[in-house]
């Protein structure tokens, strides 16, 4: 099975723009600590949002946070 990881946003639309225009089942997957609970993907590709790590926004007093799809929890 082929592992992308993707480092920017953009790259990660566009292999997820190609998966879904070639109907390629697809596995988004992030650090893959959660792998071993609930159903199994059957996918050709998986794409590991690992590297796309990182808080890029935190307003305290809103109690508001945005982080990448990648980032660990430990992180927030």
């Amino acid at each position: 099975m082929a592992v992308r990881e993707p480092e920017t946003e953009a790259e990660l639309c566009d292999l997820v723009k190609g998966a879904v225009a070639k109907d390629t089942p697809l596995e988004v997957r992030g650090n893959g600590t959660k792998r071993a609970i609930g159903r199994r993907v059957d996918a050709a590709r998986v794409i590991a949002t690992s590297g796309l790590a990182g808080i890029v926004e935190y307003d305290p007093t809103e109690l508001v946070i945005t982080a990448l799809a990648g980032t660990p929890l430990h992180e927030v």
